[in-house]
């Protein structure tokens, strides 16, 4: 399959920690532009009535990674996507904006049955994606 139109390379990992240290030394060492999107957004969002923030997010995440300056963005502590209240389709988002802005963006979460799997079962947050369906690069990342 030809991944050419979405320019996104997603890091698969359980250990953020591990994975914070590894994307921080490829930006650096690339010369990419880290973004912690958890905080980056946090930042825009909390200015904004809790309820009212669905309406302003993807303007504030075009703001942060589609209209960055910077031609590729390391985009790490990406959580906030998948908070319900937000209404994000977290994966999507990020493939939409990839069409734009070459990334490499890290998700926690774990790799299955050919599956990218979020949360738990059962919990608010919980989401899987075939990967074969997804349209760009999933990689694992493993500590060490």
């Amino acid at each position: 399959m030809d991944y050419n139109y979405y320019k996104l390379i997603l890091l698969v990992t359980g250990n953020s920690s591990s994975t914070n240290k590894f994307l921080k030394k490829l930006a650096e060492e690339k010369n990419f532009h880290y973004v912690n999107l958890n905080l980056a957004l946090s930042e825009k969002l909390i200015q904004i009535p809790f309820e009212r923030r669905w309406l302003f997010v993807n303007g504030m995440l075009d703001e942060i990674l589609r209209k960055n300056e910077h031609e590729v963005l390391v985009v790490d502590n990406t959580e906030i996507l998948f908070e319900k209240h937000l209404k994000l389709e977290p994966i999507g988002t990020l493939k939409n904006i990839s069409r734009y802005k070459k990334m490499i963006a890290s998700v926690r979460g774990v790799l299955k049955d050919d599956c990218l799997v979020y949360a738990r079962p059962g919990e608010e947050e919980y989401r899987t994606y075939r990967i074969k369906e997804l349209e760009f690069n999933v990689l694992k990342h493993e500590e060490g």
